[in-house]
């Protein structure tokens, strides 16, 4: 046998065992005390079993070091306050194993909760353990490698021990799921019969806070208080409520209940069943059952009779046998046991069907199995039957998967976390009152955002604005039938398609309609049904088994959902009078055309939709409610609310005529973008700078009046919000977030003393405390500013803000804007763009600072009221957020495309060859090992040191971003040169996030020395401000000759065009005036066009700048044309004195004006023609500065026009 491995030794030997055994005479088998064949057993089995097992006899201090061990897998709970005041603890396990098990394989986790429940010595602790432990061995022997590495797992009681081992809700993740799509969890819930008796590892707990602080009271408040969440119970106002048993039976099982796809009951002794199933299985159902409403799924029961006896009959181990035969003994409990009986008798008079006890168990759960775990001894028939009761937990985890994924009540993790949390609060304010899934999954699912999902929150919004009507769709699905028909007419003119109106109707837009019409009555329509002047408040989509209940949760009626509204026949007759509405308005497009032929179509359409809409609003109670920001409820196509005005309502660009005017980019015009860095206090550096640019200006301009989009991160972020979304002065900025840093830092009690330090630390997941954090943000940046829409008076609408965040389970980067733009399932690789329709959901500015900024360990997780997401600092992925500012661009400006930007500015916090305490403690090992024992905060820790805090990481972000963006224009040096990295190197060691005393320090360091480069970004901002627009263009045959004019992006009139012609007065310097170039994409020709001091007169004294521009390019197709200015004689860091205007240099042949005039043969393409004095000539050669070609210059016909937007 030499040689061959072990494994195949021991299985030869057994083999021969079993034929000596075989060839025995009969009556001399081999067998076990319990008369059963001895087993083959594999070491691997025997020894995990065994170490399992020996657990229970482990010594006291082996004991309270695994209890210490096991804290932190504690999920939530219920304590008391030094003042007996009972709070309910949420201690963020859940969020914790999630963001632990993400991968990045998976964008969206759903998670599996089975829950498992018993009485106190049952061995639900030793079946957990068990299970984690077997899947973890096939997870180790299918990868050859631990790749989940030592779970936490429960520690089992002592044998005969009546006092609970853990206290409260314990969760542990399943090793073998743990990183899959479907990770499952294990919650270990505090035994039913635990009563007044502190659990073990809770009184170890408290004995070991009170050795370590002795008889001061204020430590022990201090760490005690400690948890992640913290949430008062109002109800537990009576000595009977505050009992910790009555959490266990009362608020324990409402949570589980309602959110577990499975649940475990452990019993020991298999006898007494009838009384524990009523006493207890029976009774932590019922005190849960209606305690939730629109629940998406019942949970599926899986009884497990622990330490069974192995003289039982081999069949009985096989899990249908074992249900049946169990089932089957307790067939007439229900005839026999008065509680059964009683609760039978109670749900008979309500209509359900309870003959037998099977009957009673599933009206409480989706099915009912029953798994036999042997007593201890024969391992290999134990791991036999552990592996069988996760197969069929597995199992029944994939049915509740697919119940709910089919009412479209399928939460991820995120989601689910969310829904958690509602759970906390509603439970911990009112113990009586049902949980709606349903209501909580409407606040955070959005509705499809195509024309059918459109017509539903039209519905959905004036259902509200009307506070009626609600219960009657015939009512009010009827009297959106014109205002529905109006808004296809309107569409169908918008596209130009092609058909009869009622021909599109049957062939395009019914299927939306029916599409609202069966959204709404699965999840918005109540059933019908009413007993005893109660109305059941499930809707279609999750009136599961349970029957009808009321809006208190009492079930009061059996049988499926009912409703008199008969849909199908009120579709077709909708549809029908949709139909003959488009008839009418047929009819009256056609009078319009007798009388108004000379208008367009969709012209024609829109006049005829504005009355139709004018008139329907009339009818609207609550106009001012009348409010969508993911949808225009005025046509329901489309277009996105982009831009909110001082009453609340949102408008969308479009290019039709309206009144109200903002300032948009220009077509075929570049874009300006900002990226801020986050870096904590080091953020005043970024501010600094930025003054720095400022001051170039010489103070006819500021800041805010260039940039187009401003992407922030943590510090940068709320540089962004304070400078660009509330449009605050840089010296009233950088004023407040002094004053921001000074109270956001307010460290906890006992920061430096050591070790208590750390303890309060981990106590509370923060160095910093969060509520002085989140007052200095509300009164810096006010409490109720959204970011996006609300009533604000006078705001700026030029600049896009976006501010980066990650959700603290998924891991996944999120943006808050305060601006709306298309979706694009590229984006979700990346991130996630935060948008709610709902105005009350939408984010505040405060709000987006904190998220931003929520860096661990300084600061815990942000987490939204209305929402209940979580959040954490932005920087986790992109503290330089230059990437996102790239795809946010192309998203937002399509026509931007093809094109690189105007300026792409990134502004960092400072950089230095030593890195700051904290980087450097992270990478000490010794650092590192110290924090590991504690847990969560130390692989927090090592996020923020090794993420947040790495200064090199930004800089090689921004290279790689460069090397790539540029890559396409490396011949040219001056695109390469409009990406541009502003930083300052820092004497000596970097300050860490929250060194609040080198805000000065850091002042001092930015100086112009330092940033060599801030004049170019000034003139590059200046440049920008100019555009070229063409107005007719001529076809030469060899050549194409265009006529336009330059323009400025500033709005005629305004101070911002007076103050840039203040900043051209100032270039005149001797015989150099700022001119403007016209060259090829090589400059080897070149044509000067001067800016004259009449023109710079009219720009600074009327706000009024238009020139005229004529140009011939010879060649058509390939060559580029580039217009740049010059505003200085010296050279730029290019070795050139020219700057490229915006959207520069240019194709002029893919100017989409210029296609379309070429495929329907028309020129010019444009009613306004320039009158130039000198006519267009070939480009002469390049000119100098003091002896330029002039061309004489007449006072412009032209204006400097808005874009309009139709409400």
């Amino acid at each position: 046998m030499k040689g061959q491995r072990p494994s195949v030794f021991l299985q030869l030997l057994w083999s021969k065992h079993q034929i000596a055994i075989h060839e025995r005479p009969h009556g001399l088998e081999v067998v076990g005390i319990d008369g059963k064949p001895h087993e083959k057993v594999d070491k691997e089995v025997v020894h995990r079993l065994a170490q399992i097992f020996g657990l229970s006899q482990m010594s006291s201090e082996r004991r309270e070091s695994l209890h210490r061990w096991e804290e932190e897998t504690k999920w939530f709970g219920v304590t008391r306050t030094l003042s007996s005041q009972s709070v309910f603890q949420d201690h963020g396990r859940f969020a914790f194993l999630m963001a632990e098990s993400q991968t990045g394989e998976f964008r969206e986790q759903f998670p599996r909760l089975v829950s498992f429940i018993g009485q106190t010595g049952s061995g639900k602790s030793t079946i957990i353990r068990m299970l984690i432990e077997q899947q973890r061995s096939r997870k180790i022997r299918k990868d050859a490698t631990d790749v989940v590495g030592q779970l936490p797992y429960p520690i089992p009681g002592i044998v005969g021990d009546s006092i609970p081992t853990t206290g409260d809700v314990h969760l542990y993740s399943d090793p073998s799921s743990y990183s899959s799509k479907f990770p499952m969890l294990f919650a270990d819930c505090e035994g039913l019969d635990g009563g007044e008796h502190i659990p073990r590892a809770l009184a170890q707990m408290h004995k070991g806070l009170d050795t370590l602080a002795r008889s001061n009271t204020r430590i022990i408040r201090r760490l005690r208080k400690g948890v992640r969440q913290q949430r008062r119970i109002t109800w537990a106002n009576s000595p009977e409520t505050q009992k910790r048993e009555y959490a266990v039976e009362h608020l324990y099982p409402r949570l589980l209940y309602t959110f577990s796809d499975v649940v475990v009951f452990v019993l020991r002794e298999p006898r007494i069943f009838e009384t524990v199933i009523s006493e207890r299985l029976l009774y932590w159902a019922e005190a849960s059952i209606d305690k939730s409403l629109n629940q998406p799924a019942l949970p599926h029961i899986v009884i497990v009779i622990n330490a069974t006896q192995n003289q039982i009959e081999d069949e009985q181990w096989g899990t249908e046998t074992a249900t049946k035969k169990l089932l089957d003994d307790i067939k007439l409990s229900i005839n026999r046991v008065a509680r059964i009986q009683a609760l039978a008798a109670k749900l008979k008079q309500v209509g359900k069907d309870i003959d037998t006890t099977e009957d009673l168990l599933l009206h409480y759960y989706s099915s009912v199995t029953v798994v036999r775990i042997p007593v201890k001894g024969r391992y290999m028939l134990i791991d036999e039957q552990v592996e069988k009761l996760y197969d069929i937990i597995t199992g029944r985890c994939n049915v509740a998967y697919e119940r709910k994924k089919a009412v479209r009540l399928l939460f991820e993790a995120e989601r689910l976390q969310t829904y958690l949390t509602a759970a906390y609060d509603h439970f911990s304010q009112n113990l009586d009152r049902p949980f709606d899934s349903v209501k909580e999954a409407l606040k955070h699912s959005p509705i499809p955002r195509d024309f059918g999902g459109n017509i539903l929150k039209f519905a959905l919004a004036f259902r509200q604005a009307q506070q009626n009507g609600g219960d009657d769709p015939a009512k009010l699905f009827d009297t959106l039938t014109v205002v529905l028909a109006s808004c296809i007419m309107l569409d169908a003119e918008r596209q130009t398609l092609n058909g009869s109106y009622t021909q599109l109707l049957r062939d395009s837009y019914s299927k939306h309609l029916e599409q609202a019409l069966n959204d709404y009555c699965s999840l918005w329509l109540p059933c019908a049904f009413q007993r005893n002047g109660g109305r059941c408040c499930n809707v279609k989509s999750a009136h599961g088994p349970k029957g009808h209940q009321r809006d208190d949760g009492k079930i009061i009626g059996a049988g499926k959902f009912q409703n008199n509204f008969k849909q199908d026949a009120f579709y077709k007759d909708w549809i029908a009078r949709i139909g003959n509405d488009l008839e009418n308005l047929t009819t009256e497009m056609g009078e319009q055309g007798r009388v108004d032929g000379g208008l367009p179509a969709w012209l024609r359409a829109a006049n005829l939709h504005r009355r139709y809409m004018s008139n329907f609003f009339e009818d609207v109670s609550e106009v001012w409610q009348f409010v969508n920001h993911d949808t225009c409820l005025w046509c329901l196509r489309h277009h996105l609310p982009e831009f909110s005005l001082p009453c609340g309502h949102v408008l969308y660009a479009t290019k039709w005529a309206s009144p109200f005017q903002i300032n948009l980019k220009p077509q075929h015009a570049g874009v300006r973008i900002l990226c801020l860095d986050g870096g904590g206090v080091r953020g005043i550096v970024e501010l600094a700078i930025l003054k720095l640019i400022e001051a170039e200006f010489k103070g006819h301009l500021d800041i805010q009046s260039f940039f187009d989009l401003v992407v922030g991160t943590s510090a940068g972020g709320i540089v962004a919000l304070g400078t660009f979304a509330m449009g605050w002065s840089l010296d009233d900025c950088i004023a407040r977030f002094e004053r921001l840093c000074s109270q956001a830092f307010t460290p906890r009690g006992l920061k430096n003393v050591p070790l208590l330090g750390k303890l309060v630390m981990m106590s509370h997941n923060s160095i910093y405390k969060s509520s002085p954090y989140e007052e200095a943000l509300q009164s810096v940046f006010g409490t109720e500013t959204l970011l996006f829409g609300g009533k604000k008076a006078g705001t700026r609408l030029n600049t896009h803000v976006a501010i980066t965040s990650t959700t603290q389970i998924e891991q996944q980067s999120v943006v808050f804007t305060n601006y709306n733009r298309p979706r694009n399932a590229s984006e979700h690789s990346l991130y996630k763009f935060v948008r709610s329709d709902r105005p009350s959901n939408e984010v505040r500015v405060w709000e987006a600072a904190r998220a931003t900024s929520a860096a661990p360990p300084y600061f815990k997780a942000f987490v939204k009221e209305e929402s209940k997401s979580i959040y954490i600092d932005g920087a986790l992925f992109h503290n330089c957020p230059v990437q996102i500012a790239e795809s946010e661009r192309r998203l937002i400006w399509d026509d931007a495309n093809g094109s690189p930007p105007d300026i792409l500015l990134s502004v960092g916090t400072g950089r230095g060859q030593q890195p700051s305490p904290a980087a450097s403690a992270a990478n000490s090992e010794v650092k590192y090992k110290e924090w590991k024992r504690i847990g969560f905060i130390a692989k927090m820790w090592r996020v923020m040191a090794g993420r947040f805090d790495n200064i090199l990481k930004c800089e090689r972000i921004w290279e790689d971003y460069v090397a790539n963006a540029t890559y396409p224009c490396k011949e040219d040096p001056e695109l390469k040169h409009r990406f541009i990295r502003l930083n300052v190197d820092i004497s000596g060691s970097i300050p860490n996030l929250d060194e609040i005393d080198k805000l000065e320090e850091l002042k001092r360091e930015v100086t112009k020395d330092k940033v060599p480069r801030v004049k170019e970004v000034a003139h590059r901002l200046i440049a920008s401000c100019f555009y070229f627009d063409i107005l007719s263009f001529t076809d030469n045959g060899d050549s194409f000759t265009y006529n336009g004019t330059i323009k400025c992006k500033f709005c005629k009139g305004s101070d911002r065009l007076k103050g840039l012609g203040r900043f051209l007065e100032d270039c005149f310097r001797g015989e150099f005036e700022p001119h403007f170039l016209l060259h090829d994409e090589n400059k080897r020709s070149e044509l000067n066009i001067p800016i004259s001091r009449i023109t710079v007169d009219d720009m600074r004294i009327r706000g009024k700048f238009c020139l005229p521009v004529g140009l011939r390019i010879t060649s058509k197709l390939s060559a580029g044309t580039g217009l740049s200015i010059c505003l200085q004689q010296r050279a730029y860091m290019f070795h050139d004195c020219y700057l490229s205007i915006s959207g520069f240099p240019r194709q002029l042949y893919l100017d989409e004006k210029i296609q379309a005039a070429m495929l329907a043969k028309e020129r010019p393409i444009s009613n306004e023609q320039s009158e130039e004095i000198s006519t267009s000539e070939p480009l002469s050669s390049k000119a100098t500065s003091s002896g330029v070609n002039h061309k004489k210059e007449k006072a412009s016909l032209f204006h400097v026009e808005e874009r309009e937007v139709e409400a």
